[in-house]
């Protein structure tokens, strides 16, 4: 096996010259046809008594001409073939040993991998067949198992042991990676004294290929499996962690990485540089919250990210945008600003799952059966946001996915919900084998065809999906009237026929000046009257008469707030970027008052550019 090894950017070579991350398929099925048979006629000759599993002290690699030690399943039941469509199967039997086992299933392969939890990393069909088996280091602790995305490389991740790289191009064999060090057999000595320079507790694999360790002391490795390289984060270096890794994401073009711990959550991209010295990012939660950071995950273009903060069912959610802001010594900075913010409440239950629609679309999963969404849309300089909660189905949720044909799949113990997002309604039901008493489900995933869900007695089923229509999530709108009528239709109120209050001519509700926020309006049923805020920073008002009973410039500046008091419906707010807030009497229809902070003005100030206000900047009002 050649290793080289380059000081400047601290690169090792994780495979041999012939160590190819895939074949032709080809290949692979004939040389699987080849292994099935010889084993077969072996197991033929065999006792059962002289067919055992693996010790925990074999070696991870066989000779070439010795059958792979992993493919011993002689004492495994047979297994029935699948199901007819539509009904479940189970891909994994429940068992003692299986509970809390970590497993992932890759499309492409039709593979499902698995570690129990004595370590025995299992690799099964989708017919439910076992194929391979390794017995990792049973002294090691699994904290992640996952495909790469074209399945050609499967990870396992210990504590203290590094990753476990099984490739089904070369099924005999594991190679394990622990930061600088590769090898293909687990050496004897103590793993705990061995690996703790490399003690790793989050690992996740990006769409490009890319498998990133997080470790306990801040730093983190990373492994590209297109060009077969390593990168390892300094001990000391500016912006490092002070804290172990929690949580991270890769943006998807797998370019930039996202890393929390306890207390910051940072955005670069380690690979031009393999360290944060171009982070901007560093966030502090607030006091009293505990757990840090658990999970992230970025929008499909990269530029909001959603975080989730906090322990359990107390956990809250972050939004914040993403943007590059400065140069540093070794590339454009990544800056975090926060956008928004969701809480557990009575009404919401505990935050299940947090999944984009879109770049700037996000639902919100509940455990009470509700969708909260939030849809942002971002100005120059800020952001405004539109928010939904619509009622899905019964609490009892426990985690939720995106579909390939853009459904929301939300899951609880004995069904899964197929939820469309743009219609806003459930199309339909997939109802779960009858769970034993005191089993839960926990966790979810799915590809084009199928679901596939554990439960906490370690089972792991395979359950078909209806044929769905595609749902475009671009024709999605939040807190459309539309979609509430449906919703009020829906639950036997009647459908609500809109009707014509007020309506405002082309000139005067203009939209089309450059950097200008859009028309901006708000309607007081006490008095009657509708104002707009156009484009070109006019206020009007008009009577129920469709007369304009005012009209008057204002400062040349974006409207971020334009509302009557909801008490009295009398007293109309414009707040202006830059420039402070309009107040305005409406049962008077007196002259506008500005509000600059510590003073109040009668009339309104000469009109000028929002440049000159920046004492006093609102960005929101309530």
């Amino acid at each position: 096996l050649a290793l080289c090894a380059i000081s400047m950017s601290q690169k090792t070579s994780l495979l041999g010259s012939d160590g190819e991350s895939s074949t032709p398929e080809s290949a692979y099925k004939a040389r699987l046809a080849r292994a099935r048979s010889a084993n077969l006629n072996r197991r033929q000759s065999r006792t059962d008594s002289s067919s055992s599993a693996l010790s925990p002290e074999s070696s991870l690699q066989s000779s070439p001409s010795a059958p792979p030690p992993a493919r011993s399943a002689s004492k495994e039941t047979p297994r029935p073939p699948p199901a007819a469509a539509g009904a479940a199967f189970e891909l994994l039997a429940a068992g003692e040993g299986h509970a809390g086992a970590y497993w992932s299933y890759s499309e492409p392969r039709g593979l499902l991998g698995v570690v129990d939890r004595s370590q025995l990393l299992r690799i099964i069909d989708k017919t439910g067949q076992l194929l391979y088996r390794v017995q990792l280091p049973a002294e090691g602790t699994t904290i992640f198992l996952g495909w790469e995305k074209s399945g050609a490389v499967l990870a396992a991740v210990q504590r203290l042991g590094g990753a476990f790289l099984w490739f089904p191009a070369r099924p005999e064999n594991v190679q394990q990676w622990e930061g600088m060090q590769f090898s293909t057999k687990v050496l004897k000595n103590s793993l705990v004294k061995r690996n703790s320079h490399f003690d790793t507790c989050f690992a996740c694999w990006s769409d490009a290929g890319k498998l990133m360790l997080g470790l306990a002391d801040g730093n983190f490795a990373i492994w590209d499996l297109g060009s077969n390289e390593t990168f390892m984060s300094r001990t000391h270096f500016p912006g490092k962690h002070r804290n172990a890794i929690t949580c991270g994401a890769w943006t998807p073009d797998g370019t930039s990485l996202a890393l929390g711990s306890a207390t910051q959550l940072k955005v670069s991209a380690p690979i031009a540089n393999a360290s944060w010295e171009g982070t901007a990012a560093k966030l502090d939660l607030a006091a009293g919250v505990s757990g840090g950071f658990q999970k992230v995950s970025f929008s499909s273009d990269g530029r909001m990210l959603a975080a989730f903060a906090g322990s359990s069912v107390f956990r809250s959610l972050g939004i914040y945008s993403v943007k590059e802001g400065g140069v540093a010594k070794n590339g454009a900075m990544r800056v975090l600003t926060p956008v928004g913010e969701v809480k557990p409440s009575p009404s919401l239950g505990s935050l299940q799952a947090a999944l984009w629609l879109g770049p700037f679309t996000l639902a919100v999963v509940c455990a009470t059966g509700r969708v909260k969404l939030l849809q942002y849309l971002r100005h120059e300089d800020f952001f405004t946001l539109t928010e939904e909660s619509c009622a899905v189905t019964e609490a009892g949720v426990v985690t939720a996915a995106v579909l390939a044909t853009g459904h929301v799949a939300i899951a609880h113990s004995s069904k899964v919900a197929l939820w469309d997002p743009v219609g806003k309604r459930t199309v339909q039901e997939v109802d779960l084998p009858k769970a034993p008493k005191d089993v839960r489900l926990t966790a979810l995933e799915h590809t084009h065809d199928l679901l596939l869900v554990s439960r906490s007695d370690g089972s792991v089923l395979s359950q078909p999906l209806p044929l769905l229509e595609y749902v475009d999530h671009q024709r999605m709108v939040v807190g459309d009237a539309d979609a509430a009528a449906s919703e009020e239709a829906a639950a036997g109120l009647g459908p609500v026929q809109p009707s014509l209050l007020l309506e405002v001519s082309a000139a005067e509700g203009a939209s089309s000046r450059p950097n200008m926020t859009p028309l901006a309006h708000c309607y007081s049923p006490t008095l009657r009257k509708l104002a707009v805020v156009n484009s070109d920073s006019k206020l009007l008002v008009f009577g129920a008469d469709k007369a304009v009973l005012l009209q008057n410039p204002l400062p040349l500046a974006a409207c971020v707030y334009l509302r009557f008091d909801p008490r009295s419906g009398k007293n109309l707010a414009v707040a202006l970027r830059g420039s402070g807030v309009a107040l305005w009497n409406g049962e008077t229809s007196g002259n506008l008052n500005m509000w600059t902070g510590m003073t109040r003005e009668g009339g309104l100030f000469k009109r000028s550019s929002s440049a000159k206000q920046k004492d006093f900047d609102p960005t929101t009002a309530c």
